[in-house]
């Protein structure tokens, strides 16, 4: 029996978002203050660097912290939970601000960056997330997830689901695992595990 829809947007309304950080997952915070996520030679000024999908944005913490670092950024999520400012935001920023179904959504992008809602999905949805990385990463491109709640138990329900790397890994066939890691830098009052992971897609 499929669970009932949410309502995201009664959830935003009711401030009832406890996946809401109130800032950048501070594992993506952390490898962007290293430099590492964007490749050798590759503009830091906002809106000028590889171009980056965040679906799922929710109030855009981590679109912005991809913009602020260079990313051409476009934030997708089914809700405007911010009235507008984050739209406002990431256009100062060179980027954008999509509201539409996330799953749907189609373009051109070097970078996928997961976090929260593949989770946030019914199961019997993860195919279209995986149809989604599939058509707009180009080839060559990076989808980087923070992976959670790694370990839940799948009777709980959710969301957020149980997931783990391999239920991503299972609905990317054309992609490369290249990086599967413990979150270093740990979301605050998170109960489950948090993995870092990277997949490449190949063709």
């Amino acid at each position: 029996m499929n669970p009932e829809p949410v309502d995201w947007r009664r959830r935003y309304e009711d401030r009832d978002t406890p996946w809401d950080l109130g800032g950048p997952h501070p594992e993506l915070a952390a490898r962007l203050a290293r430099g590492g996520l964007l490749p050798a030679g590759s503009p830091t000024r906002a809106g000028q660097g590889p171009r980056a999908l965040v679906p799922g944005c929710g109030r855009g913490h981590d679109a912005l912290a991809l913009a602020r670092a260079g990313f051409r950024v476009t934030a997708v999520d089914l809700v405007d939970a911010t009235g507008g400012v984050l739209g406002r935001e990431l256009e100062q920023l060179g980027g954008e601000l999509r509201v539409e179904d996330a799953l749907r959504h189609r373009g051109a992008y070097d970078v996928l960056f997961e976090h929260t809602f593949f989770c946030a999905l019914d199961p019997e949805q993860r195919g279209a997330w995986g149809l989604l990385a599939r058509e707009n990463l180009v080839p060559g491109g990076k989808l980087w997830a923070l992976v959670f709640p790694v370990g839940k138990p799948a009777a709980e329900g959710g969301p957020p689901f149980a997931t783990a790397v391999e239920d991503l890994a299972r609905v990317l066939p054309g992609f490369s695992l290249c990086v599967d890691v413990p979150a270093g830098a740990r979301a605050p009052k998170r109960s489950w595990e948090e993995r870092w992971a990277e997949f490449e897609r190949l063709s």
